[in-house]
């Protein structure tokens, strides 16, 4: 997501697992193609691929500096490294 640098997941991806039994290290494979503007387009984009069966569990992956004590906006995440290698298309 461009707008603010998360990247959006879905059951296809983590299977049944939670956030916070995911490992610390992300290596993100991704083309240009996949880069969207706001989360709504993402959410769009998954469900037009996945016509018949939308995943169960959709979430952002945002929260990539330590959890502050005093924000409230990132209670219950948790802090994953992120590495994005970006293939343009061509």
């Amino acid at each position: 997501i461009a707008n603010d640098g998360s990247i959006l997941i879905s059951s296809n991806q983590i299977k049944e697992k939670k956030l916070m039994e995911l490992p610390y290290d992300f290596v993100i494979l991704a083309s240009t193609s996949k880069l969207v503007d706001a989360i709504g387009e993402g959410l769009r984009g998954i469900k037009f691929k996945n016509r018949d069966r939308i995943p169960s569990n959709i979430t952002t992956i945002k929260n990539f500096e330590t959890n502050k004590e005093g924000d409230f906006m990132s209670y219950g995440s948790s802090t994953k490294n992120l590495y994005l290698l970006l293939l343009e298309d061509l």
